[in-house]
């Protein structure tokens, strides 16, 4: 299958966003059905727009829905651009990039890898964090 996600076993599927967070990054299950993979732009897995509703209600100032395309990226191409860089950089030998653009045909290149650089840059800081907090705590 060339989708990236089971969007067509979802019915109107969506993506969610967690706003606010201060700063904090969120990971794992936020609520029954949607989770958080550790992407810095807190975009969910994809949903049913009837749960996504839902849990919207419940928490509106933390959540807004993400309109996605049929491959199940984000339908705003400077968002799907830069979660694109990141799956790429995050699990690399997937090659979300390049299955995405023989997807869609739309993916512009030069934007994607320097979203890509500045995927790799961040990630690596963040780690070298992470083992700094272990170092201090050790």
């Amino acid at each position: 299958s060339n989708q990236l996600c089971p969007v067509d076993r979802i019915q109107d599927p969506v993506r969610m966003q967690r706003i606010n967070t201060g700063g904090a990054l969120f990971t794992g299950y936020q609520m029954p059905g949607v989770a958080l993979d550790g992407n810095p732009l807190q975009i969910s897995n994809v949903v049913p727009a009837l749960v996504a509703d839902r849990y919207l209600r419940a928490q509106p100032l933390n959540w807004k829905i993400i309109p996605i395309d049929p491959s199940g990226m984000p339908a705003d191409r400077e968002l799907c651009i830069k979660y694109l860089a990141w799956l790429d950089v995050r699990y690399p030998g997937h090659n979300f990039a390049q299955l995405y653009a023989d997807y869609l045909h739309a993916t512009d290149p030069v934007l994607l890898e320097a979203e890509r650089q500045r995927s790799m840059k961040e990630q690596s800081a963040e780690l070298k964090r992470k083992r700094q907090a272990k170092e201090v705590s050790a």
